[in-house]
């Protein structure tokens, strides 16, 4: 047997001492017929991946592979795959590692997670010769690569649900959990009552596996089980009169969005006149002052005056700010009653992100432009668990109460009768179509309504465009 040149020795030795490296030989089978082998690439021949008849979950397929040279080589293996359904943001990746011994011909496996969706699936894979299997792998020699978008063949018995378009809720966008259609599925009917054993039936997968899905959703808190009766935590916006609603919404928009330009002139005017007699800070990047956030209008009337202040007493809290989220980060699951999925494609959805951070004390606004990233926080560290990665780092306001309030209600008295019509013709049409007014079904219509209004106060250039970035605040106290 030909010795190893020194390189790759030193190389082997490296890697016998990492444990956390999936030591894996090739198969030896003969090749497909549907398998072409590619030229050889410095020292690689490579055939190609058949990806078709893809189903749901995680399969397996090979491709062939040789290492022609005489070199100890390092392979890795991965594949990433992504609904095309919007709304559905994180990918499901799978990696593995091979070492491929002089000569050596055979095929590797490559494992593909195909997400529950009802809709085509992105499949992206890459083969790739490293140096280390650690290593980010964009540093490797990219032998073989496959992007297309794919059919995916998933149970008859769930076809009546595509037409549904199911979408995760507000917030839940973002939400991994809820990232695939099954997820959604299981969720409505739980929503509607049925039990694991209907469920299984349903969706055409054994009990003992609806069940564990079950218990995954339960540990999130995204399902209950009073009285040992399995329920879903959420709330499916469905059968309703979207028509009259979507009415409603157009009509309290137009006329929210001409009172809030006819108050925003006397603001304008009050503002100056506090200015100028020293009251509030004469400049807007005085963000700790108390009072440099009046001169930013977007969140002023986006965060605080919509949603901190009106949207507060319209979803039900009559004591301060609103929790939407559970805890104090905006990386958990709704709060008890706030949580939704979209069942009907009637159902339209709004941008806006309103979170009360009750752990700082900081009011966290967005409208869907940007995004924010969760993480696990370091061992005792007091930092949140969640950053904007999307858009601009939000600027921490001190907002002094006692010296802004004044100008705050010339925006907010005017809109306090259209936001309290809006509540009682909104209960109005629920009580006629026999129909729960939920926390959640105010939580989905207020979203709707305010994205709207500020969509149409920047189309009109009353705020200017800030839907990309989020903006914080906390009381001066």
């Amino acid at each position: 047997m030909k010795k190893a040149p020194r390189r790759t020795t030193q190389l082997l030795k490296t890697h016998r001492l990492r444990t956390c490296i999936v030591m894996l030989s090739l198969v030896t089978l003969a090749v497909p017929a549907n398998i072409c082998a590619q030229e050889d690439s410095e020292g690689w021949s490579v055939g190609t991946l058949d990806i078709s008849g893809l189903k749901w979950g995680k399969q397996t397929r090979r491709i062939r592979i040789a290492n022609n040279s005489d070199d100890y080589r390092f392979l890795a293996v991965e594949c990433e795959t992504r609904s095309v359904k919007a709304g559905f943001v994180n990918p499901r990746v799978t990696r593995s590692n091979y070492i491929i011994f002089p000569g050596q011909e055979g095929e590797v496996r490559v494992t593909i997670d195909v997400p529950e969706s009802f809709s085509k699936v992105i499949v992206k894979f890459g083969l790739y010769d490293v140096v280390d299997t650690l290593d980010d792998l964009a540093l490797g020699e990219k032998l073989y690569e496959i992007e297309e978008t794919v059919d995916v063949t998933f149970p008859e018995t769930l076809e009546p649900y595509l037409s549904l378009k199911l979408r995760p809720g507000g917030a839940l966008r973002y939400n991994e959990t809820l990232s695939d259609d099954l997820q959604l599925a299981l969720n409505l009917l739980l929503i509607q009552g049925k039990s694991a054993i209907t469920i299984s039936e349903i969706i055409g997968l054994q009990p003992e596996y609806v069940s564990h899905l079950i218990r995954l959703l339960t540990e999130e808190g995204l399902v209950t089980a009073p009285s040992g009766w399995t329920r879903s935590a959420l709330v499916a916006i469905e059968k309703l009169p979207f028509s009259s609603l979507d009415s409603l919404v157009a009509q309290t928009t137009a006329h929210m969005s001409e009172t809030i330009t006819n108050s925003v002139k006397d603001y304008q005017k009050l503002h100056k006149e506090l200015i100028a007699d020293g009251t509030v800070a004469a400049y807007g990047d005085q963000a700790v002052e108390g009072t440099g956030i009046l001169h930013h209008l977007y969140p002023v009337i986006s965060g605080i005056v919509l949603w901190e202040r009106l949207g507060s007493t319209f979803l039900g809290s009559d004591d301060g700010p609103v929790q939407l989220m559970k805890q104090s980060s905006p990386c958990e699951y709704p709060a008890v009653g706030y949580g939704y999925i979209l069942a009907d494609p009637a159902a339209e959805d709004g941008r806006a992100y309103f979170h009360f951070d009750t752990k700082r004390q900081r009011k966290i606004f967005g409208l869907g432009g940007g995004k924010l990233a969760c993480y696990e926080p370091s061992a005792g560290s007091r930092s949140p668990n969640y950053k904007v990665v999307a858009g601009k780092r939000p600027i921490l306001y001190l907002v002094d109460e006692a010296r802004v309030d004044k100008l705050f209600n010339v925006l907010i008295k005017p809109l306090e009768p259209l936001r309290d019509s809006f509540e009682s013709e909104s209960k109005n049409i629920f009580n006629r179509s026999k129909a729960k007014f939920t926390n959640a079904h105010r939580l989905w219509l207020w979203n709707r309504l305010t994205t709207q209004v500020i969509d149409a106060l920047i189309k009109d250039g009353v705020i200017e465009d800030h839907n990309r970035n989020y903006f914080t605040w906390k009381s001066d106290e």
